[in-house]
């Protein structure tokens, strides 16, 4: 398996927002074959506020292939560009499961 993380930082008020709107483009990003494994919200610590989301695809050919549907898909791009009003920046990263991680 292949794993995305997604860090986001709302803008100040604009978190529950994102959330909500982040809930439809979760919907258009699964049905374009990416399986979401978590979204949360960090609730204490540094990042307090920021939005975590995690996803994953069996080969990084899937992962390509739903990137580029993604692009493609107008209700994504629209939802995407809504979005954009309501984030301060974002994080992205392909993650790499460690030798004894449950998550291969």
């Amino acid at each position: 398996m292949i794993y995305f993380a997604h860090q986001i930082t709302p803008l100040a008020g604009k978190r529950d927002a994102l959330i909500e709107t982040n809930s439809g483009i979760r919907k258009i990003f699964e049905s374009h074959g990416a399986k979401t494994i978590g979204a949360f919200k960090v609730a204490l610590g540094q990042d307090d506020g920021s939005l975590l989301y995690f996803s994953a695809y069996p080969s990084m050919t899937a992962a390509s292939a739903t990137w580029e549907a993604l692009q493609k898909d107008s209700n994504w791009r629209a939802l995407m560009k809504q979005s954009e009003t309501m984030i301060a920046s974002v994080n992205s990263g392909l993650l790499e499961p460690l030798p004894d991680s449950p998550l291969q």
